[in-house]
């Protein structure tokens, strides 16, 4: 009933809130560290992980894990269990990639460090969309 799809609506904004806070806080520490970050993202298991370049070893492919803003955790953050039950990660739309970049001014970026030629979209269920604006990195939250 309308219960029902109202609490799912409620859990997929709380998962999204989580989700914008990260990226948020991925771009201010980008910046502030002059280090790029990223969120990476998979659908299939409904979770993403985010990461930090290492500055005494640079480039992608030596990346660190990144705890969360809102904990010290560098696990991934899964939906579909815990406070994020009945949220998925339906669909993520990064320059037909599934990894998100910030360099150290907090640009935005595709997983092959190209400029985004459109707005980042990471859509969840119940029509919640988080959108990152491809020039200045703006997160926001819709649904």
């Amino acid at each position: 009933g309308p219960a029902l799809s109202f609490i799912a609506v409620q859990r997929s904004r709380v998962a999204a809130t989580r989700l914008a806070a990260d990226l948020s806080y991925a771009q201010r520490l980008a910046m502030n560290s002059r280090r790029r970050t990223w969120a990476s993202f998979d659908v299939s298991n409904n979770r993403y992980n985010l990461y930090a370049e290492n500055l005494s070893n640079p480039g992608k492919a030596n990346r660190v894990a990144l705890a969360a803003a809102l904990s010290s955790d560098t696990a991934a953050v899964q939906f579909g269990s815990g406070d994020y039950s009945g949220a998925t990660l339906s669909s993520v739309s990064i320059n037909s990639t599934s990894e998100l970049e910030f360099n150290n001014l907090g640009v935005p970026a595709d997983g092959n460090s190209s400029a985004l030629t459109v707005d980042a979209t990471i859509t969840l269920s119940n029509g919640v969309v988080v959108t990152v604006h491809r020039v200045s990195g703006f997160v926001e939250q819709a649904g």
